[in-house]
């Protein structure tokens, strides 16, 4: 947070020049410090957009991520079915019981 540290450092710096100083300078002094100010506060809130959007970014990553994972693990379990062959009859006939070879 140096940036945010140098942003108060400016403030109180224009709070001892403006009470040294009066009239035109003053309001110039006190201008200026409205400006960092400002541009500190729209510094911060493009910040936070953005890693909102980050975040965002990286949920949907994850949720594609899964979605492939589990579309993949769907087309092989469907291989591994279409690949065994059919059950077949298990009953038993007396005939090949008894039938030597």
């Amino acid at each position: 947070m140096a940036c945010s540290l140098q942003v108060q450092q400016i403030q109180e710096a224009a709070a001892t020049l403006i009470v040294a100083y009066s009239g035109e300078k003053a309001r110039e002094i006190q201008n200026h410090e409205m400006e960092v100010v400002n541009a500190w506060r729209n510094l911060q809130l493009r910040v936070e957009g953005r890693r909102m959007q980050l975040s965002n970014s990286t949920d949907l990553y994850r949720f594609f991520s899964m979605a492939r994972d589990l579309l993949n693990w769907m087309t092989d379990l469907s291989r591994q079915m279409d690949s065994h062959e059919k059950p077949r009859s298990v009953t038993i006939q007396t005939s090949d019981i008894f039938t030597i070879k």
